[in-house]
């Protein structure tokens, strides 16, 4: 199967949250790669994600929107299509990669 991903995905593994776009639940994830354009994500919970969904990351203390573009049990594919986040997600990414301590 060919990687269609315009960026190489690198792996990583931090916990997050999935926040849903109304606001009335919160999901615990593990991500567990990442590109500054999308990211796979283990589900702890059989839950139907909707389209769109938040992704909080803890050391950072970052929020990003995301669209939900693959769903599997127990993972999915999302992409952040703002990209006015995209240089936090790449900090993101080296921190978590190289185990760098965010400030």
């Amino acid at each position: 199967m060919k990687d269609r991903r315009a960026l190489a995905r690198q792996k990583v593994d931090f916990n997050a949250k999935l926040i849903f776009v109304d606001a009335a639940r919160v999901l615990d994830c593990n991500v567990v790669d990442m590109t500054p354009d999308g990211a796979r994500l283990e589900l702890f919970a059989a839950l139907e994600l909707p389209e769109q969904i938040y992704l909080w990351e803890r050391r950072a203390n970052a929020v990003f929107e995301c669209t939900v573009i693959w769903r599997m049990p127990g993972c999915a594919g999302v992409r952040f299509p703002d990209c006015c986040g995209r240089n936090m997600r790449l900090a993101i990414v080296e921190a978590w990669t190289f185990a760098v301590p965010l400030a």
